[in-house]
């Protein structure tokens, strides 16, 4: 069995209990007994939350590409609920902290990153494992060193929304970003061609200038003016950041989420 995770071994070293999940299925633990180096007599001992039988999960896929330094690079692809092959469809990435840090092909929900709830509302979510990521030996890690803390965590990024517009499976006028370190956010939303407006969002703002959105959760407000250029307005989850901010909440889907890039629309 593969996506073993947090195993405890008996005293007698002929027993072992670990968690085992996939990104697309929760969480459960299994008692196993050891004979050499392969488990045998796997029995499930738990039956966590029974309610999601019955709910349509996220199909979730472990996808590679070529990165930065030709180097491969993966992560782990939500598709959206209901998903119909040959269609396209908005991205939402969603890099991970630290950045020594990987998102595995393990459940994770939690209010940072609602995949379910996202994918119910017809968006992917892509979580690449970019170089300075953990688990993929030292070297990957101290890659990012001497000036590439953020060129080729973007490279990575900016390929991996590529490679899934190329299989069709992304619409290019529909992709946007979340979390991770400011400065990468600074570079994607001003340095990507195919970073764009990932939805709706409330705003207001003078004729001819750019929106300012509040998106709610404790991050950073992004607004691209006509230039292409993005700056950030500041702001958090307790008050706006420009007076101009008529709208204090923004359909859950969007939550958190900065704007890469938004039209100036004249007020009406």
């Amino acid at each position: 069995m593969k996506n073993l995770f947090n195993f405890a071994v008996s005293k007698d070293a002929r027993t072992v209990v670990y968690e085992h999940s996939t990104a697309s299925t929760p969480t459960q633990w299994f008692k196993a007994t050891l004979e050499g180096n392969r488990l045998a007599n796997e029995v499930k001992i738990t039956d966590l939350n029974p309610a999601f039988k019955n709910k349509a999960g996220a199909k979730t896929e472990v996808v590679r590409w070529k990165g930065a330094l030709g180097e491969e690079i993966d992560g782990i692809l939500y598709y959206p609920k209901d998903y119909e092959p040959g269609k396209q469809y908005p991205l939402l990435t969603a890099p991970h902290g630290g950045p020594a840090g990987a998102d595995l092909d393990s459940w994770e929900e939690s209010w940072a990153y609602a995949h379910q709830l996202l994918s119910q509302r017809g968006t992917s979510i892509l979580k690449p494992n970019y170089h300075g990521s953990s688990n993929y030996g030292l070297k990957f890690v101290e890659s990012i060193c001497c000036g590439h803390y953020y060129d080729y965590p973007v490279e990575d990024i900016e390929k991996g929304v590529d490679f899934l517009v190329a299989k069709g499976l992304v619409d290019p006028d529909k992709v946007g970003t979340r979390y991770g370190p400011e400065a990468k956010v600074e570079e994607l939303g001003s340095g990507a061609p195919l970073l764009k407006e990932a939805g709706s969002f409330a705003g207001a703002g003078k004729n001819d200038e750019p929106l300012v959105f509040y998106l709610g959760s404790n991050v950073a407000e992004w607004v691209m003016g006509k230039d292409g250029g993005a700056k950030k307005m500041g702001g958090s989850a307790d008050r706006p950041a420009d007076p101009r901010a008529q709208s204090w909440s923004a359909a859950m889907e969007y939550t958190g989420f900065r704007v890469v890039r938004g039209e100036a629309k004249a007020k009406s």
